[in-house]
This record gives C-alpha cells, sequence and structure tokens, in this order.
C-alpha cells in the first residue's frame, strides 16, 4: 500500500512508560552549538541505518510524486536573536523540496520546519538524543520526530524522564529505582491542536501519524508499513 503524509490519524498508540511530555524553556545553555558538534565521529551502524532511510524514504517521494525532500545534517535554525541554538539532525523530511545546493533551514526567512527529523543514536549523542532533542524540536516547530536507538545505547530514565545514574541500577531489592528505556524507537507528534507528547516508546512497531503507517524495527533495518 502506499504512504500518504498527512493522511487522517487512527486510534492513539498507547505509550511505552509515563514518561511522555518535555516543556520548552528559554533556551539553555545545552542547546547551543559548538564547532565541535560537528565533529563527532559516527559508526558504521549509524552511518548504514542514515543512508537506508534516506533510500527508504526518498523512494516514496518519487513513488508518489510528492514536492518533497529528505537528506541528512541540515542546519535547522528558528530562533534569529539566537542563531547558534538548533540542530543538525541525522535525517529531515522537507516540504516543499528543498533546493539541491541549500545547507541551512532558516524559519525566520520564512522556511518551514522539518516535517519529520529522526536521530539515530550513538554513543556520544545518547544523552542529548534522549534528554535534549525532544524539546528542542519541539521548540523547531517539527511535526514527527523518531529516535532511532538499534544498540540500546541510551540513558535510563525515571518516570519522569530524568536520567538515572547506572550505579543505582545495580542495587537489589525496594532501593533499586524504577528504570524505563533505552528503546529501540521512540516517536514524538504533534496532535490537531498543536501540543506535542511522545507517542510510543519500545521495541516496535510504532504508528506515525506523519505517514499514516507502521514504523517497524527489525535486524538493525527500518521500513514503513500499513
Amino acid at each position: 500500500n502506499q504512504i500518504i503524509p498527512g493522511s487522517p490519524l487512527p486510534p492513539a498508540v498507547q505509550p511505552s512508560s509515563t514518561h511522555s511530555t518535555h516543556s520548552t524553556p528559554y533556551p539553555p545553555p545545552s542547546w547551543i552549538l559548538r564547532d565541535e558538534d560537528d565533529l563527532m565521529p559516527v559508526d558504521r551502524l549509524h552511518d548504514k541505518v542514515d543512508r537506508l532511510l534516506v533510500d527508504v524514504l526518498q523512494s516514496h517521494i518519487e513513488s508518489l510524486g510528492l514536492d518533497a525532500s529528505v537528506g541528512s545534517n541540515i542546519a535547522v535554525r528558528w530562533d534569529e536573536k539566537h542563531k547558534n541554538v538548533g540542530s543538525d539532525p541525522d535525517l529531515y523530511w522537507q516540504e516543499p523540496a528543498l533546493p539541491d545546493d541549500q545547507t541551512s533551514i532558516l524559519t525566520w526567512e520564512g522556511k518551514p520546519p522539518p516535517k519529520l527529523v529522526i536521530e539515530i543514536v550513538s554513543q556520544d549523542t545518547a544523552d542529548c538524543d534522549y534528554l535534549e532533542n525532544p524539546a528542542i524540536y519541539q521548540a523547531a516547530g517539527v511535526l514527527e520526530f523518531w529516535i532511532l536507538d538499534l544498540k540500546h545505547l541510551g540513558p535510563a530514565l525515571d518516570s519522569s524522564g530524568h536520567k538515572i545514574d547506572k550505579r543505582t541500577l545495580r542495587r537489589k531489592g525496594p532501593k533499586k529505582p524504577v528504570a524505563f528505556g533505552p528503546y529501540s524507537l521512540q516517536v514524538y507528534s504533534r496532535d490537531n491542536q498543536g501540543g506535542w507528547s511522545r507517542s510510543y516508546a519500545g521495541e516496535g512497531p510504532a504508528f506515525s501519524p506523519f505517514f499514516n503507517a507502521w514504523v517497524i524495527v527489525r535486524n538493525n533495518r527500518v521500513r514503513l508499513s500499513h
């Protein structure tokens, strides 16, 4: 079946933990991009998944004749007063399609934010992907955000979404905290009123409201299916 972005939403997928929402504070220091952020190494699995996802999404664009583009590592900036606040997502879906030579999306110039952003968790980005990026992409105006953590590199979180010290997870008995995660897949999305929440966290499949399709994670591959 064809995957139509923006199609009507079926009954909601229940989140697999109680951690579901993020507030959006004034941009904290952790949101400010540094030059060394562009120098983080990318492992082979990260690069492989990124390339496969670009190919999968590009094939849907071509088969449906959509005015859209997908790509990797474009500068997404939304605050003209703080131009060093933003993100360079691992993968993005943009409508309408961007020119081939465009390297940034500056929303104050009238360009819409990406409809979809995907981050692929690596050892160096795990805490940021889990703890910072949901609020960053909410502030950016992104419609849907996926976190792919195929190696389970992300932190364990408590029921409020705060990181749990790994040393406390070694405790036994009643003092051992209840932990959620890490997860192979998380999906954040906006509802019809613009609210932002996590609609899924687990091993998949998860429903994508944007694609009106299921996101299936299996054997280090990701695909979409009705």
